[in-house]
Parts: structure tokens; C-alpha cells; sequence
């Protein structure tokens, strides 16, 4: 029999088992190594911060139906991981600063994966708590991001920019194309396709895990003294374009998530075939995700780079509202996967753009972040609700057509060439 000893190292042996492998393959710097894992927990990272939303879209009609939910509450499913990020994302900085980076992000993690497990129960009670705890765990993560980027490769922001937005894309279209064939063709049920992606965070814990116990859970990320409190964001007109860019660009991203496959599904789209066309969309958006941040960093201005995609994002929404033939609507869906994508990984690299330093750059990801998902949030559960009283899309897609107008007039601001400190130009 095992002794307590043998389990008790039992954790340790298992991050030196880890530790050996990947530096087999690195060189004997310790730098290297450092960036080299830590390069595999931020892709690890961000492959977990979608699937557990985009999952739920194309299962929510077999939700709804096995459990007599109203298509509001339907929307909800959606709605409160958004509401849980935004409430907590105005905290993470502070845990960031006081715990460290490498726990934060592994605390995170942890929420995130058990909330998923828990939202894998078949009960509306385990839906809404499960939801509740997979927003926390997904903004834990997510405005970190930035700053991390902005602290270890202050020298490549657009690169690696690219790399996780990319990453975040990937995973979201992985998720939603295959929560129906998981559900279906494997015979897994719905529940345990929402479970199937919690396999990610696991592995992702491990990497985190490990670099947490070999980094010695650094706090000196973001500890730059830069003379100016977080509530000095509230007074820059360049903060509040970036965030409220952010929110609109997030509430049409999580609206189309959410209600895409249902309105395709109003025009005689199949519930499969639905489900592969948001998987398609957000495929597509992976040129946009990985292209727009580098553009974006090489440009003094980036304001006609966000109204171009607003632009074309009116034009494909339009369109899916207005065509029935199913190769126009893939040509809209397409358009509005494309540019979807680039307004993402657009929102992501004003964080870093917009700030002089690290922490300037948390600070305005917890900002924008916070109130830009609240105002995602509305999306989901708003649209259902239209829907619910109209019986008809139409009212619900005229709302997004105007959120893309805002996000042209805000995108435009908060591209200038400026900083959210400063009130001139630069």
C-alpha cells in the first residue's frame, strides 16, 4: 500500500514528469523554457475560453424541448456567463496583482472546467449555476490576457495577439459545429456534449499547474508604477469607445452565437445543417482573427480598419435577413464570419494599443471587458425575448443592424493614434 508520503508528492512528481518532456525538446535556458511553456499555456488558455459558450447555440432547441424552458430563459444560457464575466472581470486585476498571474489564471481554469461539469447536469437549477461558474472562470482568464502579452512580448503584440484570438476562434467553430453530431451521430446526449469539452480545461490546468509550481508564481506581472489609478480610465474618452467597441462588437458575436442556427432554422434550414453554418462562420473568422491584429499594430490609425468592418458586418447581417436560397445565405454567413473575426482580435488589440504598459493594459481589459460583456449580455436573452412577443426575427436582426452602425462610429474613435491617459493625439 501506498504510503502518505508517496501521495503527498504525488502532484510535484507529476509537474517534473511534465518539466522533463518539454525540455527535452528546448535548450538548457530556463528563459526559453519559460517561454516556451508559457507560449503552450496561453494557446492552452485560450482554446478554453469559447467552447463552453459556443457549444450551447446549436443545442439550445433540444434543450429548451427537454426541458420546457421559453426561449428568454433559453437565452439565459448564454446571457449569464456574460453577466458573471462582467461583474467579475473588474476584480481579476487586483487577484492578478496580490496572487499572482500564473494562480489567477489557474484558479480560473478550475471554476471553469467544474462549471462546465455542472452544467452538464440535466436540471435548469445546474444550468444556471453551471453558467454562473463558467463566466467567472472564462473572465479570470480572459483579462489577464492582455496584460500578460503586453508584460512578455512587448515587442510582438500583434503576433501574438493574432496567435490567441486565433486560438479562441478555432476552438469557438470546433465547438458549435460539433455539439450536434457529439449529441447525435455519437449518441453522447446533449448534456455530455457540453461535458466533452471540459477535457480542454483539464489539460490546460495541467500546463498552468506546472507553471505555477516552476515559476514560483511570480508577482511582479502588471507592478509597474505608473502614477495613475484605475478609476482615471473612467475619465478617458479613449477608454470608453474602446469599451463600449468592445461591447457591441461582443453583443452581435454572442446574439449570432446564441440565435444564428434557430433564425437559419426559420428559413428551413435543418437543425444540423444550421449547426455546421455557425461552425462555418466561425471558421471563416479565423483569417480575421489572425490578420486584423497584425494590420491593425503596423497602422498609426485603425480607424478605417473598424469601420470597414462594421460595414461589412451591416451588409452580411442584411443579407441573412433578407435571402432564403441556402448558397446566399452561406455567401452572408461567411461575410459576417470573416469580419466577425477580424472585430474580435480588433477589440483585443485596442487593449494593448491603447496602453503605454502592462498594467495599463489590465486595467483597461478589466474595464472594457467588464462593461463591454454587460452590454453583450442583453443580446442573447433580449432577441429571445422579441422573438417570444413578435413570433418573427425581423425586429431582433433590425437591433443588430443598428449595434453594427454604433460599433462603426465608436470603432472609429477608438482607433485614433492616442492613449487612454493621454487627450491629445500622439
Amino acid at each position: 500500500m501506498a504510503s502518505a508520503k508517496s501521495f503527498d508528492t504525488f502532484p510535484k512528481e507529476i509537474t517534473n514528469m511534465i518539466f522533463t518532456f518539454i525540455s527535452f525538446f528546448q535548450t538548457p535556458s530556463k528563459r526559453k523554457y519559460n517561454k516556451m511553456l508559457l507560449m503552450m499555456g496561453i494557446i492552452l488558455l485560450a482554446l478554453n475560453l469559447r467552447p463552453a459558450i459556443t457549444s450551447v447555440g446549436p443545442l439550445i432547441v433540444l434543450i429548451r424541448s427537454e426541458l420546457n424552458l421559453s426561449n428568454s430563459i433559453a437565452g439565459l444560457l448564454t446571457t449569464i456567463p456574460l453577466l458573471a464575466f462582467s461583474l467579475t472581470s473588474p476584480v481579476v486585476s487586483k487577484i492578478s496583482i496580490r496572487k499572482g498571474h500564473e494562480f489567477t489564471i489557474l484558479i480560473g481554469l478550475t471554476v471553469l472546467t467544474f462549471g462546465i461539469c455542472v452544467r452538464s447536469i440535466p436540471w435548469a437549477t445546474t444550468l444556471i449555476l453551471g453558467s454562473v461558474l463558467i463566466g467567472i472562470g472564462i473572465a479570470m482568464g480572459t483579462v489577464i490576457l492582455p496584460g500578460i502579452v503586453k508584460y512578455y512580448f512587448p515587442a510582438k503584440v500583434g503576433l501574438l495577439t493574432s496567435i490567441y484570438s486565433t486560438t479562441m476562434g478555432m476552438s469557438a467553430s470546433l465547438a458549435s459545429g460539433f455539439s450536434i453530431p457529439l449529441t447525435n451521430y455519437i449518441g453522447m446526449g446533449w448534456n455530455a456534449s457540453l461535458l466533452f469539452w471540459s477535457i480542454f480545461g483539464i489539460l490546460a490546468i495541467i500546463i498552468w499547474y506546472t507553471l505555477f509550481t516552476f515559476r514560483g508564481n511570480q508577482k511582479n506581472l502588471i507592478q509597474e508604477d505608473i502614477g495613475k489609478s484605475a478609476k482615471s480610465l473612467f475619465r478617458s474618452n479613449i477608454a470608453w469607445k474602446v469599451t463600449f467597441f468592445m461591447g457591441f462588437q461582443s453583443l452581435l458575436f454572442f446574439s449570432l452565437v446564441s440565435w444564428l442556427p434557430t433564425i437559419l432554422q426559420s428559413k428551413g434550414i435543418t437543425t444540423s445543417l444550421s449547426g455546421w453554418m455557425l461552425s462555418i462562420l466561425l471558421l471563416v473568422g479565423l483569417p480575421g482573427n489572425f490578420l486584423a491584429p497584425i494590420i491593425a499594430n503596423r497602422s498609426k490609425s485603425q480607424s478605417g480598419l473598424a469601420v470597414s468592418i462594421a460595414l461589412l458586418f451591416f451588409i452580411g447581417i442584411f443579407g441573412i435577413w433578407q435571402v432564403s436560397t441556402i448558397n446566399l445565405l452561406m455567401f452572408f454567413v461567411i461575410l459576417v464570419g470573416i469580419v466577425q473575426g477580424a472585430g474580435f482580435s480588433l477589440a483585443l488589440t485596442f487593449l494593448v494599443l491603447r496602453t503605454k504598459n502592462s498594467k495599463q493594459a489590465m486595467q483597461l481589459s478589466g474595464m472594457a471587458q467588464s462593461m463591454g460583456y454587460l452590454i453583450a449580455a442583453i443580446g442573447p436573452i433580449f432577441l429571445g425575448f422579441l422573438y417570444d412577443q413578435f413570433q418573427t426575427w425581423t425586429v431582433s436582426i433590425i437591433i443588430l443592424l443598428i449595434s453594427t452602425i454604433f460599433m462603426g462610429y465608436l470603432g472609429h474613435g477608438a482607433g485614433r493614434n492616442s492613449y487612454v491617459f493621454l487627450t491629445k493625439k500622439v
